[in-house]
């Protein structure tokens, strides 16, 4: 609306100021473009108070913006945030009023490549080995993937993931996020600190998990694993460094926790995923442990014993 008012103004001082110029008359001409000249250094004045007051609508708009950034993500501003606006560096990331069992691990020594109780943080095995044989794994992985994506293993690379399935991540995703994640407190060489947050301002509502109880600011971190590699973690409700697994690694993170544990059920699956993996809901391992070959035998089995 006020687009169009603006250039109706504009075009009714090009007529003004071209029928001034065409009178043959010098005087007259004159006289009329001095005319002109006064409405349009009005219309100056006039544009600049608006662009005097849209500017401080703008500045306050982007102070409002700060503000929810700052709420969105569990931060707050410091008492001494200099004219750029950047964050207090001991600013921490945790809601304010967020209670954990065992406190803060901020000032937790953590070695390397382990997590807070000392266990080793590695990537899992490729699947090999348990009660099925090699072409058997082959064919429960694609049935897995099928049953969770509805593509078979080899199709993942063409898969998008639905904004809806907030627990699935590829591992480009998790790269883009461990990214963000490493810049969060700094910036890059091309953004600052506030000018990335606003880029990334859904980094934490995307890593939301959707179906778990954990909430949106959960201390996102990067580790560095025991072969060198970086993966992003969240702290768990013990404060533990739960690392998150990718969609292509995801059976092979389930089918190691089955071998290694002899559980059977998806539950038992479930909780003992939960002791090392930050991403793997119910539904995942409940998908992994009926499409497993020997469970389905076992199924099958029953079935003819009682029919």
């Amino acid at each position: 609306m006020a687009e169009s008012h603006h250039t109706t103004l504009v075009e009714h001082h090009k007529k003004i100021i071209s029928s001034a110029a065409s009178l043959a008359d010098a005087n007259e001409r004159d006289a009329a473009l001095i005319s002109a000249f006064r409405g349009v250094t009005s219309e100056l004045e006039a544009a600049e108070a608006d662009h005097a007051r849209a500017t401080a609508r703008l500045h306050g708009a982007k102070d409002l913006f700060d503000l929810a950034t700052f709420a969105l993500t569990g931060y707050k501003r410091s008492s001494n945030v200099d004219k750029n606006d950047q964050l207090d560096s001991h600013t921490s990331p945790k809601v304010e009023g967020r209670k954990r069992k065992t406190g803060d691990n901020s000032n937790i020594d953590i070695p390397p490549g382990f997590s807070i109780d000392g266990t080793p943080l590695t990537l899992p095995p490729p699947a090999s080995g348990g009660d099925m044989t090699h072409d058997q794994i082959v064919e429960h992985r694609d049935a897995f993937y099928q049953k969770l994506c509805g593509v078979p293993y080899s199709g993942l690379g063409s898969y998008t993931i639905p904004v809806t399935a907030l627990n699935l991540r590829s591992r480009a995703q998790l790269d883009e996020s461990i990214f963000i994640a490493e810049h969060w407190e700094t910036g890059t060489a091309e953004f600052s600190v506030m000018d990335f947050r606003r880029q990334h301002k859904t980094f934490y509502t995307k890593m939301k998990c959707s179906k778990e109880n954990h909430g949106r600011r959960t201390g996102h971190h990067v580790r560095t694993i025991t072969d060198g590699r970086k993966v992003l973690c969240r702290a768990g409700k013990n404060d533990e460094s739960l690392m998150y697994i990718s969609m292509e690694d995801l059976y092979d993170a389930l089918f190691d926790v089955r071998k290694t544990s002899g559980c059977k059920g998806w539950t038992a699956l479930k909780e003992l995923a939960d002791v090392k993996y930050a991403n793997i809901p119910q539904e995942q391992a409940r998908f992994f442990v009926e499409t497993y070959p020997v469970s389905m035998s076992n199924n099958l089995k029953r079935t003819s014993i009682l029919a």
